[in-house]
């Protein structure tokens, strides 16, 4: 089968983000931004394609922030794999990243691999010298290798190539057992779009800058005779003081400057050239890792016997964006597996109005949520008392790419000077007939021990709600 090539530029990638879950890859953000008020609606109105993966990508995302708990709480769950098949996996991704490096030339310090089940991570390898993958970027990679139907193609040979991604690359292949393989390049042309931003921001700024202009020019040429000889539109960029009272005059060299980061940025030969070399890396993993090692039981799940009246738990580590937390039920019209989202949506939309602590009870269950953050002492951090902070002023939870948690951590704390050392959120949900008193004693024991979980010299916390 012929590999499917989805044309999604960068720019309208990141309309779709900016509207549903401002989460794209990195380049200059703002360069994207401003592109997207001048390209983004031709190329949707122009272009079915564009349209149906635009769509496709956002009814995966809605769909998944309702069945899926990485997705609703912006963190990355990890499959239960022993350190040893951990290992032994990230040393074949390690060899992978190698032969892209020997047999493709593409630096080991471009090249991340990662592999995913369903929304879980199995494993992430970036190659030496890379820039670490943010958390937005690895749950947009979750929604965009969900949003694509695998069975209607070779699972074997199907790689798909989205354009969407500059300055990356992606390769997305379905192996065995539900698994995907996806590999990023990083195309090297941040430094690029960084100046073209720049030189944009010159040429639109009221009043225009002109005496940046040259300089930013220069560089900008100086910059793009290196990728393969694709410089000679840079070379038609002619820069005279004169045009800037000319608005018909600045609206063409503005044409120009886009019509070159379509040249540059999205050039379809370099989403092409490794097409082949990365479906054979990919089979080569496929034949490698030790996938019959990859099912096995979560360490987690016998404390639902444990504790009396406990039905499921989900803590975060936000500073590292990881959860722990027990399997949901394989049944999806399981009532534990519904109920979870009325616990994360609710104590979502109480918490972006400045409610830290929830219990409630809705006759069937009793829910709670809390967050709260450490210092290195080990004591609990005091919110601001008064929350008169406007909604969205740090963005919302649940939409990824927001910055909620990290702009709460910065801008939330009664003591602004405070070193925060531990940063968790907890979920927890009881059966109805069970004591406050109780689920208040069972949930911060429980945390405690999930702490302890993480990082096994932290103290106890007393008092998380």
């Amino acid at each position: 089968m012929q590999p499917i090539w989805l044309g999604f530029p960068s720019v309208s990638c990141n309309m779709f983000v900016a509207h549903h879950y401002q989460c794209i890859m990195r380049a200059c953000t703002e360069l994207k931004q401003w592109l997207n008020t001048v390209i983004y609606s031709y190329r949707l109105k122009h272009s079915n394609t564009h349209s149906e993966l635009a769509t496709l990508l956002i009814e995966t995302f809605l769909k998944l922030r309702q069945s899926s708990q990485p997705i609703v709480t912006e963190s990355l769950h990890y499959e239960p794999i022993c350190e040893v098949v951990n290992s032994s996996i990230l040393r074949v991704l390690q060899v992978a990243v190698s032969d892209l490096s020997v047999r493709g030339g593409i630096p080991e310090n471009r090249s991340h691999i990662l592999i995913i089940k369903e929304t879980s991570i199995v494993a992430i390898y970036s190659g030496r010298g890379t820039s670490e993958l943010r958390i937005d970027e690895i749950l947009f990679l979750i929604i965009v290798a969900n949003a694509f139907d695998h069975s209607k193609s070779s699972t074997r040979h199907s790689l798909l190539i989205l354009e969407s991604c500059v300055p990356y690359t992606i390769h997305i292949q379905r192996v065995e057992n539900g698994l995907d393989v996806i590999v990023l390049i990083e195309c090297g042309l941040h430094q690029i779009a960084t100046s073209l931003f720049a030189l944009l921001k010159s040429v639109s700024a009221s009043p225009t800058k002109v005496d940046l202009i040259p300089k930013q020019l220069k560089e900008l040429k100086k910059m793009t005779y290196k990728p393969n000889q694709r410089h000679q539109w840079c070379e038609s960029l002619i820069w005279r003081p004169e045009q800037s009272h000319n608005q018909s005059a600045m609206s063409a060299f503005c044409r120009q400057i886009l019509r070159g980061y379509e040249a540059v940025c999205l050039n379809p030969s370099l989403l092409y050239a490794a097409v082949e070399l990365v479906s054979r890396v990919i089979d080569d993993i496929q034949l490698s890792i030790p996938i019959e090692s990859l099912s096995q039981p979560c360490r987690l799940t016998p404390l639902l016997n444990i504790y009396p009246g406990l039905v499921h738990f989900v803590l975060i580590d936000r500073k590292n964006h990881r959860m722990i937390s027990p399997n949901l039920p394989l049944e999806r019209d399981d009532s534990t597996f519904g109920n979870m989202w009325k616990i994360f949506h609710t104590s979502l939309e109480w918490l972006n109005e400045g409610m830290h602590n929830l219990l409630w009870n809705d006759k069937q269950l009793c829910y709670s949520h809390a967050i709260w953050i450490e210092d290195e002492a080990n004591k609990k951090l005091q919110w601001r008392p008064n929350w008169d902070i406007q909604t969205g002023t740090f963005g919302y939870p649940s939409l990824i790419g927001s910055g909620f948690y990290e702009n709460l951590m910065k801008g939330g704390l009664e003591d602004e000077e405070a070193d925060p050392t531990h940063y968790f959120q907890f979920f927890c949900i009881h059966l109805a007939i069970t004591s406050p008193s109780i689920i208040v004693e069972q949930s911060e024991r429980l945390a405690n021990y999930l702490k302890r979980f993480i990082y096994p010299s932290v103290g106890k916390l007393e008092d998380i709600f």
